[in-house]
């Protein structure tokens, strides 16, 4: 006896419209076997949707029985619905249903997509699948330029390949023409032959007539079970359609070898026993590698759309990249500048006495206060008094304003200054008032080219000086001065031959003093003594000084400096954040746009988290392509601004990573709530949508 694989019983539908109820079936008692080939018909409105809505899960009865392979499955929930569709049901539409920008293939594969199978077992079913229909030699193009035949031809291939228990063909001629229409059921009815459980919803009763039974529907209940008990036990394999049951003005004619509408090879196939035992549901589910290869294609066919949507991620990310990039060099730029100044230095100047303002009370400092400094103030290594002038270094007929400072041997030293030719002063050199002098990097690049200096001689307005040594660049101070637009001369000379005019008063006295601390733990208290130890020798009431620690100046240029490219690299960020709400808003759109692609997606077994994972995955991938490609832009804006400006460019990795990650974010925030949208569609309403 054969099995009973779909059973309803008392089975009803009521809807809820506009506070109304209104019954779409009512007590309805049927029962399929295994191995039938039915047939529902009724007029429009008679149920017959609905009923094959419940027979293919889509939908669930509201009162009733239903039982599939002996199990009841009346009250389930979506997921578990889907997992039956994908497994148990294959549909064949009457309008296809097939996804228009993908080929034959693509279409066929989209319930096994959903089962978790490897790309190599899903090819060879849907090769297998291909070959059952037909089909083989038009897999690769796509459904757009197939005829209305051959779209229903893969649609019946869709509905084979996952292995189905029973088939679910609603209207599935009602959009060919007589002949189309003919090899189409001529499949239905090999497929039957071979074993395999159809039930056919239709109005046309010449598509009726080739089932072995009749189900008829009004109202919403069944007003007729026709069976005929007389029916010869070869009649399932009877591929005729008697030719008096044809509508009027048309009759479906035998199969055409020349006709493309037709299939060339019709499968024979032989009857199978039915299955006699129920399969297990086997775990289904999208895995990664699927999911990506939708999104990725899904993008590919909107490739102008996802390339203006992707457009406020570049832009978001090239923006964080390069202002993180030129923030950041800044930052390494200050810190080689304050390096340049040597390392824990004190600048110690001659200031008013405190809240008299007045410059004529300024006592002045000393080359033996350095002396003094070094000698008597524990956690200062050494200390160099200073005087400086601007005058004109001239070579023949070049010449460039610099800043004449005169020095003791002690000045290098502090300022961590290395003579890269030549040599440094000696100390008969400097007791003597000797006319000598070291040449700063571009003092010697603008009077002597490329020639070296080293043994030259120039003169400092009117004196001549002979160029000792050579000294190593030092670049721009954090201030924007120019560290190597200077000249070294020893400390009696500056003021006796040079700068005496500026001296002339106090030929002791000095511009200011630099002493280097021998560590971060001593700067505070150095700086008390210094204060302490200056007035002491002065003994005036009037006297006092000014210490400023240069790394501490710099040290808060570089935080002031950090915190303008946090405030930029969040201003950029708004960018990332607009982009978002662009993808979420495309997204939206593509949800409604691709609404009916979804319903059917659901109706071949893809569970809303599927749906969930699918859409949400084409936000994030859009979203790390718009990142990848900002990354891009971002660093070849951020070195062509080091190019132009001169300016040290640093791209940390960190920085890269951390705009790819939030790139990620941004498409995850923001496409989830379009994916949770999507997966909530009903696939019965999906499915109707335009």
């Amino acid at each position: 006896m054969p099995r009973c694989i779909l059973k309803l019983s008392k089975l009803s539908r009521v809807y809820e419209m506009g506070g109304h109820s209104v019954r779409a079936l009512h007590e309805v008692d049927l029962q399929i076997n295994e191995g039938e080939f039915v047939a529902i018909v009724g007029r429009s409105g008679s149920g017959k949707s609905s009923l094959l809505n419940i027979i293919g899960f889509l939908d669930s009865p509201s009162s009733g029985r239903f039982e599939l392979e002996g199990q009841d499955v009346s009250v389930l929930d979506a997921e578990s619905r889907a997992i039956i569709r994908n497994q148990r049901i294959g549909f064949v539409f009457q309008s296809y249903n097939l996804l228009s920008r993908s080929n034959a293939r693509q279409n066929v594969e989209v319930p096994l997509i959903y089962r978790g199978l490897s790309t190599g077992e899903r090819s060879k079913s849907v090769q297998h699948a291909l070959d059952v229909v037909g089909l083989s030699d038009r897999s690769d193009h796509s459904a757009q330029q197939l005829s209305g035949g051959e779209q229903q031809r893969v649609a019946l291939a869709r509905a084979l390949v996952c292995d189905p228990s029973i088939i679910l063909a609603d209207e599935p001629t009602g959009a060919l023409d007589s002949a189309t229409a003919h090899s189409v059921m001529q499949m239905l009815k090999s497929f039957h032959a071979a074993g395999m459980t159809i039930v056919l919803v239709t109005h046309d009763r010449e598509v009726s007539a080739n089932a072995e039974r009749i189900v008829t529907l009004s109202d919403g209940q069944v007003i007729g079970d026709t069976a005929d008990p007389f029916m010869p036990d070869d009649a399932t394999t009877n591929t005729s359609v008697p030719g008096d049951v044809t509508a009027p003005g048309h009759r479906l004619g035998t199969l055409s070898q020349t006709d493309e509408e037709h299939p060339k090879n019709l499968p024979h196939t032989t009857k199978k026993p039915a299955i006699s035992r129920s399969r297990p549901l086997e775990p289904v589910g999208l895995t990664l590698i699927a999911g990506l290869r939708i999104a990725l294609a899904s993008l590919w066919n909107a490739k102008m759309r996802s390339a203006l949507t992707a457009l406020g991620i570049v832009i978001g990310v090239a923006a964080v990249i390069t202002m993180v990039a030129v923030g950041r060099g800044a930052q390494v730029q200050v810190e080689q500048q304050i390096n340049s100044l040597g390392a824990l230095v004190l600048l110690i100047e001659a200031a008013p006495q405190e809240g008299t303002g007045s410059e004529d009370r300024i006592v002045p400092l000393t080359v033996d206060d350095a002396v003094a400094i070094a000698e008597e103030i524990r956690g200062i290594a050494v200390a160099a008094p200073v005087v400086s002038g601007g005058m004109r270094a001239v070579n023949g007929n070049r010449n460039r304003w610099t800043t004449v400072v005169g020095i003791t041997l002690d000045y290098l030293l502090v300022r961590e200054w290395d003579i890269i030719s030549g040599r440094n002063f000696s100390t008969d050199e400097l007791r003597s008032h000797a006319k000598v002098g070291l040449i700063g990097a571009t003092v010697a690049k603008r009077i002597f080219g490329e020639q070296d200096p080293v043994g030259a001689v120039i003169r400092l307005d009117h004196m001549p000086i002979q160029i000792v040594g050579r000294l190593a660049e030092k670049g721009q101070s954090p201030n924007g001065y120019d560290q190597d637009n200077v000249m070294l001369v020893p400390m009696p000379t500056a003021k006796l031959r040079l700068l005496g005019t500026q001296y002339r008063a106090n030929r002791h006295a000095v511009r200011y003093i630099l002493a280097k601390v021998t560590s971060d733990a001593e700067m505070l208290t150095a700086q008390e003594e210094i204060k302490k130890l200056i007035i002491e020798r002065k003994q005036r009431r009037s006297a006092n000084v000014v210490i400023q620690s240069l790394g501490a100046i710099f040290a808060a240029k570089t935080e002031a400096s950090r915190s303008i490219a946090i405030l930029l690299a969040a201003v950029a960020s708004v960018s990332l954040v607009v982009g978002g709400i662009s993808i979420m808003n495309i997204m939206l759109v593509s949800v409604t746009e691709r609404t009916r692609e979804i319903g059917l997606r659901l109706a071949l077994g893809a569970r809303p988290r599927d749906i969930r994972a699918q859409f949400l995955t084409e936000a994030v991938v859009l979203a790390l392509i718009g990142g990848a490609i900002g990354i891009l832009i971002g660093i070849g804006l951020a070195t062509g601004i080091g190019t132009i400006a001169d300016w040290p460019i640093i791209i940390e990795p960190f920085a890269v990573i951390l705009a790819a990650s939030f790139s990620g974010l941004v498409g995850i925030v923001f496409g989830y709530f379009p994916a949770r949208r999507a997966a909530q569609l009903d696939p019965i309403e999906a499915l109707r949508s335009e």
